[in-house]
């Protein structure tokens, strides 16, 4: 009777080591790729700063047309949105003196988007260049035609900073039988700032740099390296291409203020993407936490099972007559490696264990490491581990910008695994860098 029964349970027991193991194994991989995931986690860094270039979409081009005697007059300067970004802008700075003669003497400014788009401006406010020589121009309506420039402290700028300079410069338009009044036709400038002073003539402070600028440049904004505006530029010495000078930013500031015009100062810019960032990050690591400690239950429990299972079945199997043996897989003595084909590591052989290799460019998270400007291989791009239970590699795609793709040509499902037999390949990207693995 004994016999039978212990059958029966050394029957069930085998089911129940194969069945729990199984799922162990399962949720094994789970647990692993959340772990990795988790150490392999890089904080959002808040990233801010446009290029001069991307800043040339705050400029407008600014004519006046004003009747003084007998005489029609006109002239141009530049000009710039200022407002809060991600949002339409209505108030356009430039200097006192580019709409002066229509100001004073009841003309038009127009303010021109592109060649045949203009509107008509009223002026906010006005103070003459024995003042502030700044101007505040409002467009009938809010428009995301320009993009506003963030306003930097003056008082943080330091001689030696590069900067540029934006607008419409006259002598652009002498060298061409086009004029463009479209963010294309602005001219960029680069110089560094040599000083702070009091130019003769005028009532207010200024940079004095190198950069040049000419009639035309009038009102246009003097940026820094992140894109923030830190003066308006206003005057260039006429004896000389190497010395011009901008009105400081803080100037601007005080008049906006007094005004009630609103705009966005890079400290704030800067302080409201750091707390955006390490809100993102809190709330990344805290999913990335419940994932691990899910996984980790699972693998867990199903381990637990399985061992209690395998202890039973052992004592059930050598409690009678006849011996159970419990037989193992044949070693075959053979290694598992992962083989560089093409790219940095062609030709070089790392060994494959249970234990994942990270390939990447992230040296506190990767195994397998690619300089930091590798083009295509992203910081944490895939992980791959030997699986010696079924002598089958594990490859995983950590979510990297280019992709991971195998020998015919199918791209990986990101945070998927994939089963590779022995011999088979992948290129991280493209086919610069490729790899294969194999048992040796």
């Amino acid at each position: 009777m004994w016999k039978w029964i212990r059958r029966v349970l050394l029957v069930i027991l085998a089911v129940a080591v194969i069945g729990s193991g199984y799922f162990c194994v399962t949720k094994y991989e789970p647990w692993q790729n959340a772990k990795d995931k988790k150490n392999s986690m890089v904080e959002e860094v808040a990233e801010y700063g446009i290029t001069a270039n991307e800043a040339k979409n705050s400029i407008v081009y600014v004519y006046e047309e004003y009747i003084e005697g007998n005489y029609l007059c006109g002239a141009w300067g530049s000009g710039w949105a200022i407002g809060t970004p991600g949002e339409d802008v209505e108030y356009f700075v430039t200097n006192g003196h580019v709409v002066e003669g229509a100001y004073l003497m009841n003309g038009e400014i127009q303010l021109y988007f592109d060649d045949n788009d203009y509107v008509i401006p009223e002026v906010v406010f006005y103070s003459a260049p024995e003042e502030n020589d700044i101007a505040i121009l409002k467009i009938p309506s809010p428009t995301d035609k320009r993009d506003p420039l963030i306003i930097r402290d003056s008082d943080t700028v330091e001689a030696g900073e590069h900067v540029f300079a934006l607008g419409f410069p006259h002598t652009s338009f002498e060298v061409t039988d086009h004029t463009d009044f479209s963010t294309n036709g602005v001219t960029v400038t680069e110089g560094v700032i040599g000083k702070v002073m009091h130019p003769m003539g005028v009532g207010f402070d200024a940079f004095q740099m190198d950069v040049s600028i000419a009639g035309g440049n009038s009102g246009g904004p003097l940026i820094d390296t992140n894109g923030f505006a830190i003066g308006v530029n206003t005057l260039a010495h006429v004896d000389t291409d190497t010395m011009s000078f901008a009105s400081l930013s803080n100037e601007l500031r005080e008049i906006l203020e007094d005004n009630d015009i609103d705009y966005t100062l890079s400290e704030d810019y800067i302080d409201d993407l750091e707390d955006e960032a390490a809100a993102k990050n809190k709330k990344t690591k805290k999913k990335l936490d419940a994932a691990v400690d899910e996984a980790q239950k699972e693998f867990v429990l199903y381990g637990g099972i399985t061992l209690v299972a395998l202890a039973l079945l052992l004592v059930v199997g050598f409690t009678g007559t006849k011996k159970v043996v419990v037989v193992g897989e044949k070693d075959d003595g053979k290694k598992a490696y992962l083989i560089g084909v093409t790219g940095q590591y062609a030709g070089k052989k790392y060994p494959l264990t249970a234990k994942t290799m990270t390939i990447g460019r992230d040296s506190n998270s990767c195994t397998l490491l690619f300089p930091d400007d590798t083009p295509g291989i992203s910081s944490n791009h895939c992980s791959i581990y030997y699986d010696a239970r079924t002598k089958s590699f594990v490859l995983t795609d950590n979510g990297s910008t280019y992709g991971t793709y195998l020998d015919d040509g199918r791209k990986l499902t990101q945070s998927v695994p994939e089963t590779l037999l022995p011999g088979a390949g992948f290129g991280l990207a493209d086919k610069t860098n490729t790899f294969k693995v194999d048992r040796e």
